[in-house]
C-alpha cells in the first residue's frame, strides 16, 4: 500500500520545480507587452507600425510549439524546458538596442521560440505528475504562468519608465539565468510520461514505437478541429485587450507605468480564474465551464472600452478571471482528446490557438487604429467570447471519449 506513495512524492516535487519554471518562464515572455508602443519610437515608427512585427512574433512562438510538441511527442525534448528560456533571456536583452524593425522581428521571433520550446513538454509533464487530478495539476501549472503573466507587465513598466528607455531590459533579466539552472538540476532525475500510456517512460526504454500523427488523430480530427477553433477564439481576447490597452493608454498620455499596471490587473484575473479551477472544476463540468465563462466574460469585455480609471482597472480584473479559468480546462481536456499524443496536444492549446489569435487580434488592433476606432475593438473581443461558446456545442465529454467503449467521431 506504500508503492503509490512512493511513486507521487517525486512526481509532486518535479510538479513543483515545473510550477517554478512557469512562473519564471512567463515572467520573462511577458515583460515584452508594455514596451510596443516605446518599441515603435525607439526604431522611429508610427503608431501601430510594428503590429506586422508583433503578428510575426506571436505567430513564430505559437507555430515552434507544435514543431517543439510533435518532436517531444517522438524524442526526448525535456532539455528545453530549461534550455529554451535561456535563449528567450539573452534574446529579449537586445531588445532595448535595436533600431531596424527586421532586426527587432528577428529577435523577438527568437526569444519566442525559445519560450515556446518550454511548454509542450513542461505541460505534459506537469499533468503526468497527477494523472488522476489532471486538471488540477494543469490549474496549478497554468497559475504560475498567470502570475508570471502579471508580475512581467508591472515589472518592465516600471523599469522603463523609471529609466526612460528600454535599455534597461537588457541586465534587469539576468537573474533568469541562474533560476533556470536551478530548474534544470530539479527535473533530473524527472520521469516521463508515455504516449498513449499512464504508465512512466524512463530512457532505458528506448525502442518503444512512437506514434505518428496520424494515429495520433484518428477518430479525433472533428473534435480537435472544433476545440482548437474555441481556442482561438478565446485567446482572441487575452491577448487583444492587454494590447489594444498599451496604446489607447499611451494615446491618452500614460505612462509605462500605468500600462504595466492594467496589463497586470488582466493578467492577475487570469491567475485568479485558473486557481478557481483548481479548486473547484471536476471532470463532471468540463463541459460547462468550455462554453459558459467565455459567454459571461462577454459582459466586462464589451464594457472595458466605456469605463476609465479605477472601473476599468476592476473590470478588466474580472474579464480576465472569466477567461483565465476555462484555460486549464481547455488544455487538459485536449490531452485527454489525444492521448497519444498528449505534447502535440498541449501544442495546439498553448500553440497553434495562440498563434491564430495573435493573428485576428493584432490585424483588428491595426486596422481600427488606423480607422481611428480603437477604443471600439472591445466590442470585437466581446462578440469572439460569445463566437467561442457557440463554437463549443456538441463537444462530447472526455471522459466518454477516453473510454474504450465509447464510439469516435459523435
Amino acid at each position: 500500500m506504500k508503492q503509490p506513495h512512493a511513486v507521487t512524492s517525486p512526481l509532486l516535487k518535479i510538479l513543483g520545480v515545473l510550477i517554478f519554471a512557469h512562473l519564471i518562464v512567463d515572467w520573462i515572455a511577458s515583460t515584452v507587452v508594455p514596451i510596443f508602443p516605446d518599441l515603435e519610437r525607439q526604431m522611429a515608427l508610427g503608431e501601430g507600425g510594428f503590429i506586422i512585427g508583433y503578428i510575426i512574433w506571436r505567430v513564430v512562438d505559437s507555430g515552434s510549439q507544435m514543431v517543439f510538441g510533435y518532436l517531444g511527442d517522438r524524442f526526448d525534448t525535456s532539455r528545453m524546458i530549461w534550455l529554451g528560456p535561456c535563449i528567450s533571456v539573452v534574446a529579449y536583452s537586445f531588445l532595448g538596442f535595436v533600431t531596424s524593425p527586421v532586426v527587432a522581428t528577428i529577435v523577438l521571433m527568437i526569444g519566442g521560440a525559445g519560450i515556446a520550446a518550454f511548454h509542450p513538454e513542461a505541460a505534459v509533464m506537469a499533468g503526468s505528475s497527477m494523472p488522476n487530478a489532471r486538471n488540477r495539476a494543469m490549474a496549478l501549472f497554468a497559475l504560475a504562468g498567470y502570475i508570471g503573466q502579471s508580475i512581467g507587465p508591472f515589472y518592465a513598466g516600471r523599469l522603463t519608465a523609471a529609466h526612460g528607455n528600454l535599455k534597461v531590459l537588457g541586465w534587469s533579466t539576468v537573474w533568469a539565468i541562474p533560476a533556470l539552472a536551478i530548474v534544470a538540476w530539479g527535473i533530473r532525475n524527472r520521469p516521463r510520461a508515455h504516449p498513449g500510456s499512464s504508465a512512466d517512460e524512463h530512457d532505458d526504454q528506448p525502442t518503444i514505437k512512437r506514434p505518428g500523427l496520424r494515429e495520433m488523430l484518428k477518430d479525433r480530427e472533428r473534435i480537435m478541429v472544433q476545440v482548437v477553433a474555441s481556442g482561438a477564439l478565446r485567446i482572441v481576447p487575452i491577448l487583444g485587450v492587454p494590447l489594444a490597452i498599451s496604446y489607447i493608454l499611451k494615446a491618452a498620455g500614460e505612462t509605462n507605468a500605468s500600462i504595466g499596471d492594467f496589463q497586470s490587473a488582466f493578467m492577475f484575473g487570469l491567475g485568479v480564474g485558473g486557481m478557481f479551477c483548481a479548486l473547484f472544476v471536476g471532470p463532471k463540468i468540463e463541459r460547462f465551464i468550455l462554453w459558459f465563462p467565455p459567454l459571461l466574460a462577454a459582459i466586462p469585455v464589451f464594457a472595458v472600452g466605456s469605463v476609465t480609471g479605477f472601473n476599468q482597472l476592476l473590470i478588466i480584473g474580472v474579464a480576465g478571471a472569466l477567461l483565465g479559468c476555462t484555460l486549464p480546462v481547455f488544455i487538459s481536456y485536449a490531452q485527454r482528446m489525444m492521448p497519444q499524443g498528449q505534447r502535440l496536444a498541449s501544442s495546439l492549446t498553448m500553440g497553434f490557438s495562440w498563434g491564430v489569435a495573435s493573428i485576428i487580434s493584432g490585424l483588428a488592433v491595426k486596422f481600427l487604429m488606423a480607422s481611428g476606432n480603437l477604443d471600439q475593438i472591445f466590442w470585437f473581443f466581446g462578440i469572439c467570447c460569445i463566437l467561442c461558446s457557440i463554437v463549443c456545442i456538441g463537444l462530447p465529454n472526455a471522459t466518454d471519449v477516453e473510454s474504450p467503449s465509447a464510439t469516435s467521431g459523435k
